[in-house]
């Protein structure tokens, strides 16, 4: 049996949705309606300016943010809470790049790989777990077996 606030907050959350499912559903009649005027030419041209600068916004983001070395604090929680998996199929140079970057942002981090490739991924280090598992065993299994490696 549910709580009476549990309900109506259940009520208020699929209200919020329909809400959101009308208001959608307004846009995009307006939208719609636009795009077969003869304003048409003007709607395109600002949808594209919009477009270009989300673009333009997204890559000063990544850029100013991608520099960024976490703290101390951050590398250790990471260190102590999380556990890097990883799938390669006949891509070694892939997954050294991959470890070393992991690696370098986070020392100390614990990683495995699955590996099924026809030749064997030579890689080793004391926080690298590397599984060798049969020639094209599949995406699944591999991520299965890296996941059953992992205690964080």
């Amino acid at each position: 049996m549910k709580h009476p606030m549990q309900e109506s907050y259940t009520k208020s959350k699929v209200h919020d949705v329909e809400m959101n499912m009308k208001t959608k559903k307004k846009i995009k009649s307006i939208i719609r309606r636009l795009s077969n005027t003869r304003m048409s030419v003007m709607f395109s041209f600002m949808n594209q300016v919009a477009v270009f600068f989300q673009v333009c916004f997204l890559k000063m983001k990544w850029l100013l943010t991608r520099k960024r070395k976490p703290t101390q604090d951050e590398i250790r929680f990471v260190k102590e809470n999380v556990t890097f998996i990883y799938k390669s199929f006949e891509r070694q140079k892939m997954a050294k790049r991959l470890y070393r970057n992991i690696q370098s942002y986070y020392p100390g981090v614990r990683v495995v790989i699955a590996d099924d490739s026809f030749k064997p991924l030579k890689l080793a280090d004391e926080n690298l777990e590397l599984i060798q598992l049969p020639f094209n065993s599949g995406l699944s299994i591999g991520l299965n077996c890296a996941l059953k490696k992992v205690k964080t």
